[in-house]
């Protein structure tokens, strides 16, 4: 609301990171609100209704102090009858966020203050309705209606009282009714349970979210006094042993986290088509399950999650005393046991609703942990109850590893954070779901700079990028292409990662982490902060994230088995994880192996038989690469016919020995000689009076080498061990950005007819991409960057070129001296292109200085 000065923000959370703000505010608000009673109102009892407040409020009515709010879920009525005066009346709230917030992770940007959803006045009968939940039946094809009665204070109330419940679909078709008499409401409370056969019988789940309309009317000598309407779906969640079904059929949780992340408001929106626009978007990318760490989301995010099939895992806060193995501890009261009974009572009514977690990676005090698991068995058995989300790790019991979750304390079992997986790590009496799965941190991308158009200050300048870029000799446009070189490696490792988690049959779920970026700075989200795609869209992420997922399961996670030469026999196993409705008998599988656009090989498995709920074995497909004589992408693609099942996977395929180049008049080092003697017999010894048009392939930058670029030669450098090389990889970090965010080509003739595509060709490039070094102001704007990697500390080379007083010089950092096929094709691309009028470097370096920088090798 522009209320305080610019400044980093004030988070409170025990988890928490610091943002730039553009206002912040700590201390006090008041807000005042005057009202009359409507006269229709009088006899009836009058409640203040508050939807939310962070950190705490202290309310008032016409001077008289009514209470105060500081609750986990938020939401609390005052009865404000004592209070009420004839004509004008005046609400009078103190808001502060000056004090610890119970709201978790609500407050780990920023604590804000205020009001964060609507404040009511609502009128009811002295004699009322307080609640109605409704629980599902599933296996009777009915819901159970637990309505509780309530009668004025210090009363008890007789009468000829009677319950009125009619169901109704969405298009207004009755679906069932029932009644029943009550003769006594007592002040504590009265519950009376109403069974209602649903006819049609329509249950929800995240592929049918299907709801109902309940509605309750409270009668009194036949005048109705009070009613209530909610919404309401019919499922069956429970655990069979080590496995998850949902309406009895075995399930899979395709989850993701949540982090609480809104840069233009901190907190989140009290609007219901906000959150269904968003998780709508979450259902595209086939996500059925979310994780709320450590926070409960405002109701119209539960009810939104309703409509668009998402069911939730809602967390309990940090909060209180800690064990000091996980260091953990934030002030103020320990009250798990009520903590726990608001979640339950706040939001046991939505059907989204799906497990009760009590925390993340750490334990509750002993004394209470059985306690707290029973609390919620009694509460509400219809749920799944997890002890801690996180730190559980092998099932081995003999295991000195933290297990958090167990038998009698919780359902669920948090499993690996990260891949590979071994088998057993998904195996035990539990059901595992992956912790933070994933998390694949990439580029911050400037260009969503002009988004930040709230609360949050955007964290970084995009003219001054580009300025930078420009600057050190990348040039914007290769910046840029980093970025997208990112996006691109999150969505290789996107699929390589949930691929290889779908293929294992005892695995129950995983929360992949996250959907949208947690940190601007260190994005890791599937979309941005702002629900955008980065390079992944719906339909390529649903082939491996759907009910039904066609895998290859014995790739190679890392991707290391992507690139053939020609003629090649290929064989691959194929297997499904079906976790659909049903069972997918006496179907054939058709598969094509295609390279520009044409289909080069194909086949199918004939009568392959699918079971539900598990992982099928369902043949093999064999093929030989085809002759090629450039390198050709290849794609795989599979499908169950006639289901709209499909997934496809890239290959590379290289063209054989036979089609390298004859070397004319290059030369190589004694050992590089040695490793290239078979691959190219024609390779010369090193020249002492090189010409111009002579190339020397080295591994250093030695005498040799600096005689060869003296004398204006070509120098092809296949290594960069003398310029204090670094070693990037190609894996992204995990929560923090590591040295790899983003690799990228730049556009030119060096490269011949390899691969390159947008952003980086990843497996093309996996098994030879090796060392880099940093492009510091030792080498800005005296090279032309050729590779480039946006590493955590700035950008890294693995190629470039430049000119060396009348020599040329092209280094690289790949492993072009092995024997894979890429790298001799690369190799050849290079040479070729160093050998002719193309090679012509933009940027220079004295010989000097290059000798210098190079470790000072001996003069020629």
């Amino acid at each position: 609301q522009g209320i305080g000065e610019p400044g980093p923000s004030r988070p409170t959370h025990i988890e928490q990171y610091v943002i730039p703000m553009r206002h912040r505010f700590t201390g006090s608000v008041w807000c005042r609100r005057s009202f009359r009673v409507p006269p229709e109102w009088k006899g009836k009892q009058v409640w203040l209704k508050i939807g939310g407040v962070n950190s705490q409020g202290w309310f008032w009515v016409n001077d008289h102090y009514v209470g105060t709010l500081d609750s986990f879920c938020g939401s609390f009525k005052f009865l404000l009858n004592p209070f009420l005066a004839e004509g004008s009346n005046t609400i009078v709230v103190r808001v502060s966020n000056k004090v610890i917030s119970r709201k978790g992770l609500m407050n780990w940007l920023h604590q804000f203050g205020g009001l964060y959803r609507s404040v009511e006045l609502e009128a009811t009968a002295p004699v009322r309705i307080e609640d109605v939940w409704a629980k599902s039946d599933f296996d009777n094809r009915r819901a159970n209606f637990q309505v509780t009665l309530m009668a004025p204070p210090f009363q008890n109330i007789s009468g000829d009282y009677r319950v009125t419940v009619r169901v109704s679909t969405p298009d207004g078709r009755s679906a069932g009714q029932a009644e029943l008499p009550v003769s006594k409401i007592e002040d504590t409370g009265t519950q009376i349970n109403i069974p209602v056969t649903l006819d049609p019988f329509r249950p929800w789940s995240p592929e049918t979210p299907n709801l109902y309309r309940v509605d309750v009317t409270l009668t009194h000598g036949g005048q109705a006094i009070d009613g209530w309407a909610e919404r309401f779906g019919v499922r069956k969640l429970e655990r069979r042993g080590p496995d998850i079904y949902l309406n009895n059929r075995r399930y899979f949780l395709r989850g993701f986290g949540d982090d609480y992340v809104y840069p233009l408001t901190i907190a989140s929106p009290a609007s219901r088509e906000e959150h269904r626009k968003h998780l709508e978007i979450a259902r595209s990318y086939g996500f059925n399950y979310v994780r709320l760490h450590t926070h409960v989301e405002v109701p119209e995010y539960f009810e939104a999650a309703e409509e668009a099939g998402i069911m939730i895992q809602a967390e309990m806060p940090y909060e209180g005393s800690r064990p000091a193995t996980f260091g953990v501890t934030e002030p103020g009261i320990y009250a798990p046991l009520d903590y726990l009974h608001e979640l339950v009572r706040h939001y046991r009514r939505y059907t989204s609703l799906a497990t009760y977690s009590l925390g993340n990676e750490g334990m509750h005090a002993l004394e209470v942990r059985e306690p707290l698991y029973q609390l919620a068995k009694i509460l509400d058995p219809s749920r799944f109850v997890m002890h801690q989300d996180g730190v559980d790790t092998l099932s081995n019991p003999s295991s000195r590893a933290i297990r958090a979750n167990y038998e009698g304390i919780s359902d669920l079992r948090g499993g690996a954070i990260n891949v590979p997986l071994a088998p057993e790590e998904t195996q035990g009496s539990m059901p595992v779901i992956l912790h933070e799965y994933l998390n694949l941190s990439g580029p911050p991308d400037p260009r969503l700079e002009p988004l930040f158009t709230g609360a949050q200050v955007p964290p970084y300048n995009l003219k001054e990028e580009k300025d930078n870029a420009e600057k050190i000799g990348i040039g914007w446009k290769l910046a840029e292409r980093c970025i997208q070189g990112g996006h691109e490696m999150q969505s290789v490792f996107q699929k390589l990662g949930l691929e290889h988690a779908r293929a294992l049959p005892e695995l129950d779920g995983y929360d992949y982490w996250t959907l949208v970026d947690v940190n601007a700075l260190v994005p890791q989200g599937l979309l941005d902060m702002f629900w955008q795609p980065k390079r992944s869209r719906p339909a390529y992420f649903r082939q491996f994230n759907g009910p039904t997922v066609l895998l290859l399961p014995d790739l190679a996670f890392d991707g290391t088995d992507r690139v053939y030469t020609a003629g090649t026999r290929v064989s691959q196993r194929v297997a499904c994880s079906n976790y659909s409705e049903q069972a997918i008998g006496a179907t054939r599988v058709l598969w094509t192996l295609s390279t520009d656009g044409r289909t080069v090989a194909q086949g199918r498995l004939e009568n392959v038989q699918i079971a539900q709920g598990t992982v099928s074995q369902l043949g093999k497909i064999e093929f030989v690469t085809p002759r090629v004589n450039h390198p050709t992408a290849a794609v795989l693609r599979v499908e169950i016919e006639g289901k709209g099942v499909e997934n496809e996977w890239k290959f590379y395929i290289f063209p054989d020995a036979s089609s390298r180049s004859e070397l004319q008049k290059v030369s190589a080092t004694d050992e590089v000689r040695r490793k290239l003697s078979t691959a190219y017999p024609s390779l010369g010894v090193v020249s002492a009076q090189p010409g111009p048009s002579d190339v020397l392939i080295t591994e250093q930058l030695d005498a040799d080498a600096l005689r060869y670029l003296q004398s204006g030669a070509r120098v092809v450098l296949v290594s960069l061990s003398g310029f204090s090389p670094v070693q990037p990889g190609l894996r992204l970090g995990w929560w923090w950005s590591g040295n790899q965010r983003g690799t990228a080509l730049a556009e030119s003739r060096v490269y011949g007819d390899f691969p390159v595509e947008e952003g980086m060709p990843f497996f093309a490039l996996r098994r030879i991409f090796r060392e880099t070094m940093l492009l510091d102001s030792k080498w800005q704007n005296r090279v032309d960057p050729l590779l480039v990697t946006l590493g955590k500390d700035g950008y890294l080379l693995s190629v470039f070129q430049t000119k060396v007083g009348s020599g040329k010089l092209l280094a690289s950092g790949l492993d072009l001296l092995s024997d894979k096929p890429e790298a001799r094709h690369l190799l050849d691309q290079f040479v070729r292109y160093a050998q002719s009028v193309q090679f012509d470097p933009q940027t220079e370096m004295p010989l000097a200085e290059l000798k210098r920088i190079a470790g000072g090798a001996s003069n020629p």
